[in-house]
């Protein structure tokens, strides 16, 4: 019985230890200027080339989906994402704004039927997917986006 506890313990670990490591590969943590996806601002600092076409996909917490693709431009550290096609019930095409940070996003907004939320994002797999939370506390719902870079 003790060894069926222990084995199962180191399984456990195992287990553990790999989804960790997975998931610190897919987060970016160091930018380099050998990095084709990167761009050097004037004070010298690298951040991500967000610039393109993204596909979005948006899951509320009360069981809506919209999708679409999502065009990022990019002045410096500063974005800006307009909605191209899609299923988006907002008001206007501006659906992301957001400030850069090295390898991070500082600050991100993102459009919904509320306006504009300030909402927390993660860069992933080397800038090529973008994680987007955003909560709107008086009505208790959430939207949780994912960008994906076209290609």
């Amino acid at each position: 019985m003790k060894r069926w506890i222990v084995m199962g313990f180191f399984i456990l670990l195992f287990v553990v230890g790999c989804n960790s490591a997975m998931r610190d590969d897919a987060k970016s943590t160091a930018l380099n200027a050998d990095m084709p996806n990167t761009v050097k601002l004037a004070n010298g600092e690298l951040v991500y080339n967000l610039s393109g076409n993204w596909r979005a996909a948006t899951k509320s917490s009360c069981g809506k989906t919209f999708d679409g693709t999502i065009a990022i431009t990019q002045e410096g550290n500063l974005i800006v994402g307009s909605l191209q096609s899609g299923s988006y019930p907002v008001d206007n095409y501006d659906m992301i704004r957001g400030t850069l940070k090295g390898a991070d996003i500082a600050e991100i907004k993102f459009n919904t039927r509320a306006g504009f939320i300030a909402s927390d994002a993660e860069i992933l797999n080397s800038g090529t997917v973008i994680d987007i939370s955003t909560g709107l506390p008086t009505d208790n719902i959430r939207w949780d986006t994912t960008l994906t870079k076209e290609k």
